[in-house]
């Protein structure tokens, strides 16, 4: 393409204003190393023992931590949200995982779960105990379907959380209440081939998204309806509200909860140390 000279001059003034703009947005994305999961029964780390320590990361934005790590043959995604307010908003509209194989930030593969249904009660229950150890024993009963799409094998649905596939997501609760979130992704619905051979680092594009609760548009009419009367009683249980104002202007609670929060995340695949 052709530029005429005028255009161009009027161009280079702007280049570096254009270059810190880029620089600025290119800023949000974490670069990640991998770390290796070992298989062996001397080094493997079930579950329990990852969560029991805090996470790689904690990124304020979302008020979420996390870790990922791989193998020859899967990417694990593990997610903690020790703050009521993102349990809220995980059960009401469901944490978008989004890999792009090409590290370019397209997200062309994604894992939608818990998927937002207000029919199964997506709240935290908050009258007694006994209705909370309920409430966690019947979840993944209750949630046994994630939505997936943009995978190359398979047809974009609802899919169980155990499957044929390998993909697999599933949340649970320790006894301190502190959600936790594991995926695992085989690299066969990735690059469509297994195991994977990492001769040399590949980098993977991660999204972790929180959509918001209610459409922007309601922050204006000065009632918030983004949470429930037993919702913020949690929310009082994990953190203080702040007041409930519902005079216009949002408790950062509530503005929370209507706007989006995202965690992009360049991941570098680990080699196998062996």
């Amino acid at each position: 393409m052709f530029l005429c000279t005028n255009t161009f001059n009027v161009m280079k003034k702007f280049l570096p204003i254009i270059a810190l703009f880029l620089f600025t947005q290119s800023c949000k994305v974490e670069s990640t190393k991998g770390q290796w999961k070992s298989q062996s029964s001397e080094q493997t780390c079930n579950d329990s023992c990852i969560f029991k320590s805090p996470l790689q990361f904690y990124d304020s934005n979302a008020k979420l931590q996390y870790s990922i790590a791989n193998d020859n043959e899967n990417m694990y995604i593990y997610i903690k949200a020790t703050e009521k307010i993102a349990q809220i908003k995980i059960l009401r509209t469901g944490i978008l995982l989004k890999i792009d194989s090409s590290g370019k930030q397209k997200n062309t593969t994604s894992i939608l779960y818990p998927i937002p249904n207000a029919k199964k009660g997506n709240t935290i229950p908050v009258n007694s105990p006994s209705n909370w150890d309920t409430f966690v024993s019947r979840f993944s009963y209750d949630h046994a379907y994630m939505k997936i799409k943009g995978f190359s094998q398979i047809s974009d649905d609802e899919i169980l959380t155990t499957n044929q596939f390998g993909i697999s997501v599933s949340i649970s609760w320790d006894e301190q209440e502190v959600l936790r979130y594991k995926a695992v992704v085989p690299f066969s619905q990735i690059f469509n081939v297994s195991p994977l051979k990492i001769d040399t680092n590949k980098v993977l594009s991660v999204g972790i998204v929180l959509a918001p609760i209610v459409d922007k548009a309601k922050q204006s009419e000065g009632s918030s309806t983004a949470l429930s009367g037993s919702e913020e009683n949690a929310m009082k249980r994990g953190n203080a509200m702040r007041g409930n104002n519902t005079t216009g202007q949002l408790t950062e609670e509530q503005s929370y909860l209507v706007n989006l929060r995202t965690i992009k995340c360049n991941y570098s695949l680990a080699k196998n140390p062996h």
